[in-house]
């Protein structure tokens, strides 16, 4: 039953994550999980992060959860536990040290013939970040049997340390009659 249980918990995880809710990174707590190297509980969850350089400039941290997936051995599967990848989370940076860099930068991109989906200052990724989506699958399970199902799936957060460019929009002639109190 125990088993059970965690399976069922494993394909809401794998549901959620593949929606784009899943663990990404939103929560705060004393410690970020997703940026301070070494071993750490939060929200009753255990967390490994490691992190090392990704260029010259940029640090990027890997963010491991400890938890089940489903995983399949030739035509069998089965239930795993361990530490699974959760996500990258890139230390803040200023934006241009990612210029030219696809995951920095909004819409649909193939990288290495992979597929992803890349949203920068929306009310997702917040103000100075972009988050990552990659094109993947998923194995759930679908009463007795499993099922794959691809979709976007979360991988990764970078951090700004500078506010996005604005645009330049024309200046809008205020009408002083809306500003009228009229008794």
């Amino acid at each position: 039953m125990k088993s059970r249980a965690r399976t069922v918990v494993c394909l809401i995880t794998a549901a959620l994550t593949i929606s784009g809710i899943g663990t990404a990174p939103t929560a705060r707590a004393d410690v970020d999980v997703y940026t301070t190297p070494g071993r750490h509980t939060v929200g009753g969850r255990q967390w490994n992060t490691t992190c090392s350089k990704y260029s010259s400039t940029i640090e990027r941290c890997r963010a491991e959860i400890w938890g089940s997936q489903i995983v399949r051995t030739g035509n069998a599967y089965r239930q795993s536990t361990g530490w699974l990848f959760n996500n990258l989370t890139y230390k803040p940076q200023k934006r241009a040290a990612w210029k030219g860099n696809p995951l920095a930068s909004p819409g649909l991109h193939t990288m290495n013939g992979r597929r992803w989906r890349v949203e920068c200052d929306t009310p997702t990724t917040g103000r100075n970040g972009c988050r990552a989506y990659i094109r993947g699958s998923l194995i759930t399970k679908k009463g007795a049997a499993y099922v794959q199902t691809n979709g976007w799936v979360f991988n990764n957060l970078i951090r700004f340390t500078d506010a996005p460019p604005t645009r330049n929009q024309p200046l809008r002639r205020l009408d002083r009659r809306q500003y009228v109190h009229r008794l």
